[in-house]
């Protein structure tokens, strides 16, 4: 009967091939959940997977999967479904479902209470998690709409200083590039005095990365999904019709300069809504 009571947001894969999903919704295939669901690769509900709480009560908004199998997600929650175990918008849980708790973020000290300006995006590599949003402030630091945590889920205090003030407006995707480096798109236009029109490359220290293009040319919506490729391309999609100078329906391609991509082009007029 797939989900009831709200749309999926976000979903990733685990090792095992089973897919961890989040949104708003509160029932998968007759059973009640709260947001949060592994599904096997059969498409049944895995009832070995249950969350703290059961869940969240309210929604989630983006899911990252680490090489540990252990699950980040992100949204305008500020504690669990138990109305009690405080998160403030960020949680890591195990492969079994258990909060992690030896996760700073599972303290409540994250992002600012109330959490009107949530996280909206999450990625992670093997020793960090990036995330993206609203947001201005994180566990008492100021750091504009791009965080970087450690491990453990303490702030980088670098990439937090180096990022600061500097980004104008909120971050809505993330992803992070085998070398370390983060790909971001949003709503910003600068960072610093640079223009960054919807999307940028920071360095693993948050400075930004002057070798990628800044003139994507993002300039009439920001990417709505992103994918890295192997030779450290990105594939892009949103609902824009220009991407570096050319006209793009929905779909772009970047070289690993940030440079648009002329050979990669949607055969006819493209997709005929966002991607």
């Amino acid at each position: 009967t797939g989900m009831i009571g709200g749309q999926p947001r976000a979903l990733a894969r685990q090792s095992s091939g089973n897919l961890i999903v989040v949104g708003n919704f509160t029932e998968y295939d007759g059973t009640a959940v709260k947001r949060i669901v592994r599904i096997n690769t059969d498409g049944s509900l895995d009832n070995s997977f249950t969350p703290t709480a059961d869940g969240f009560a309210n929604p989630v908004l983006d899911v990252a999967v680490d090489n540990n199998d252990r699950v980040v997600v992100v949204g305008n929650f500020i504690a669990l479904a138990d109305a009690t175990t405080v998160v403030n918008g960020v949680a890591r849980f195990g492969v079994d479902g258990a909060l992690d708790t030896a996760f700073r973020t599972a303290t409540g000290t994250a992002f600012p209470f109330p959490l009107t300006m949530p996280p909206t995006a999450v990625a992670v590599s093997s020793d960090r998690v990036a995330i993206a949003g609203e947001f201005e402030g994180f566990d008492g630091q100021t750091v504009n709409y791009v965080v970087q945590l450690l491990a453990d889920g303490t702030i980088d205090p670098v990439f937090a200083a180096n990022v600061g003030t500097q980004i104008d407006a909120q971050g809505r995707r993330i992803e992070f590039q085998s070398n370390g480096q983060l790909v971001v798109s949003g709503e910003f236009n600068f960072f610093g005095s640079t223009t960054t029109t919807k999307l940028m490359r920071l360095n693993s220290d948050g400075t930004l990365d002057t070798q990628f293009s800044t003139n994507a040319g993002f300039t009439n919506s920001w990417p709505r999904s992103m994918a890295g490729d192997s030779t450290g391309g990105l594939i892009l999609g949103g609902s824009f019709t220009q991407a570096g100078g050319g006209e793009r329906q929905h779909v772009a391609r970047l070289a690993s300069d940030g440079l648009l991509d002329t050979g990669f082009v949607i055969p006819g007029a493209g997709p005929n809504g966002f991607v």
